[in-house]
């Protein structure tokens, strides 16, 4: 089973490698994680709650 068990314990992947995975632009993935970090600078680290328009 392969998953991570710390912080320790990463690899690096490239949003051209997550495209092939999820189908998801790497454009997109690049995008929204700006977004996240940008986020997560002005929240303190709280940038894990996602409102959604309907």
């Amino acid at each position: 089973m392969k998953l991570c068990r710390s912080y320790d314990d990463t690899k690096a992947y490239t949003p051209a490698w997550a495209e092939q995975i999820t189908g998801v632009p790497r454009a997109q993935i690049i995008r929204i994680a700006r977004e996240f970090a940008d986020n997560a600078d002005k929240t303190h680290g709280r940038s894990m709650i996602i409102v959604v328009p309907v």
